[in-house]
């Protein structure tokens, strides 16, 4: 499967819906694809009762 995506310049999995939501599961799927390290995305978390209390963004690398 590799070898007949050689050519692209990019690749988009969506994994929205992977049981739970976990980054970990993103940068595992993700270093296994590359050696090199790359943005895939940002996350926050929510920190209160209140309906928009979250985190800052965090960037997974």
């Amino acid at each position: 499967m590799v070898q007949e995506f050689a050519d692209v310049k990019g690749l988009i999995i969506d994994i929205r819906i992977n049981g739970g939501g976990s980054p970990a599961y993103l940068q595992e799927l993700t270093g296994r694809l590359t050696q090199v390290k790359r943005l895939v995305g940002y996350g926050r978390t929510r920190i209160g009762e209140k309906k928009h209390e979250y985190s800052p963004w965090t960037p997974y690398i």
